[in-house]
């Protein structure tokens, strides 16, 4: 039996249940003859659905048919017994690219997608999930429905992918005033800079969002839990949570539920059987370095630009260590060069 069939007989249950089609629900969900036509006689002789025997043979023969179907595996009768249906979209056909259409919107050169994609907490996530790939797997159908509207320019942070390489806000900001047209942003590993700079109420994360709308650039964030995500932000961005390898969830709110899952409040669309992506890279070498060295007063030295990447040396508000990475010569990341007390850093003997 097909999903489709599936979901149209627990859409059927839903409906009579509803009392848009006159039918009696309770026989309709047995597959056993006797007990449906004496259910039906208990329907036309007025019969309450909550009369003791009603009820009992009822439960008897649904509990029966569903017993057989589990064994079975048919699908229908499941569906139709339990009234639960399946609405994720197969994303191994044209669906899935109908649905990238849905957020790209590629005929509207004023609207940017804004796509954050994050895991569940253990057991299930937050790694082995495929958040990453699934984000180039949208990316690649994302890249096919631009084609009518003049194509679609990526670059990213993640070194072995085949587009331009970008770590850096001015890098970033030099490869969308060079680069015409619509345009995507991938931002791998973004938790590696997230968790661990003080940005402080999400104004970095929000001040790039409104550059690359700026240059009609569209952003592609792979996070972690989803908590890594600044509150004040979340209200300019969609989520997906990359349930499973096979199946997310895309939509827009986050909100905490009992189980300390970040869970998305609206649901939009919910993918299943996720294909991999014919797009190569590698996620396990990649480190994700962004560096938000954007300089407020525009006097950025010329040659911190030449140095190499080296960790911060400066720690956020809870003591840890910034995970950021850093071309400037201090050694402190842009969100922590108040910590800088003048001095070079002292790793730049070693260059």
């Amino acid at each position: 039996m097909s999903d489709d069939n599936g979901y149209k007989a627990g859409q059927i249950r839903e409906l009579i249940d509803g009392g848009n089609i006159d039918a009696v629900l309770d026989a309709y969900q047995t597959d056993i003859d006797d007990a449906a036509d004496l259910l039906m006689m208990f329907d036309r002789a007025g019969v309450a659905e909550d009369n003791p025997l009603r009820a009992a043979l009822a439960r008897k023969a649904r509990t029966e048919t569903l017993r057989d179907a589990r064994r079975e595996g048919n699908l229908d009768t499941l569906s139709a017994s339990s009234g639960l249906t399946d609405n994720r979209v197969d994303a191994g056909d044209r669906d899935l690219s109908d649905e990238v259409n849905r957020l790209f919107r590629p005929s509207d050169r004023d609207h940017m997608l804004n796509l954050v994609l994050y895991a569940p907490p253990p057991p299930e996530g937050p790694t082995g999930v495929g958040k990453t790939d699934f984000a180039y797997r949208i990316l690649e159908e994302a890249i096919i429905e631009h084609l009518p509207y003049g194509g679609l320019e990526v670059s990213s942070n993640n070194r072995s992918d085949p587009f331009p390489d970008v770590e850096s806000w001015m890098e970033l900001e030099e490869w969308l005033e060079e680069t015409d047209g619509t345009k995507a942003f991938v931002w791998d590993e973004a938790a590696q800079v997230l968790q661990y700079a003080d940005m402080s109420a999400g104004k970095a994360l929000s001040q790039l969002i409104k550059l690359l709308r700026k240059y009609n650039c569209h952003l592609i964030l792979i996070a972690h839990t989803g908590k890594d995500i600044p509150k004040d932000v979340r209200r300019m961005v969609l989520f997906c949570q990359k349930e499973s390898k096979k199946e997310a969830t895309i939509g827009a709110g986050l909100e905490e539920d009992s189980s300390s899952w970040m869970v998305i409040r609206d649901e939009m669309m919910q993918f299943r059987d996720i294909d991999a992506t014919s797009i190569e890279y590698d996620s396990e070498g990649d480190t994700g370095d962004f560096e938000f060295d954007k300089d407020e007063n525009g006097d950025d030295a010329d040659e911190s630009n030449e140095l190499e990447l080296r960790k911060c040396r400066g720690h956020n508000r809870h003591g840890e260590g910034c995970g950021q990475r850093t071309r400037h010569e201090s050694g402190y990341c842009d969100a922590h060069r108040d910590q800088w007390g003048g001095d070079p850093d002292p790793r730049l003997g070693d260059e």
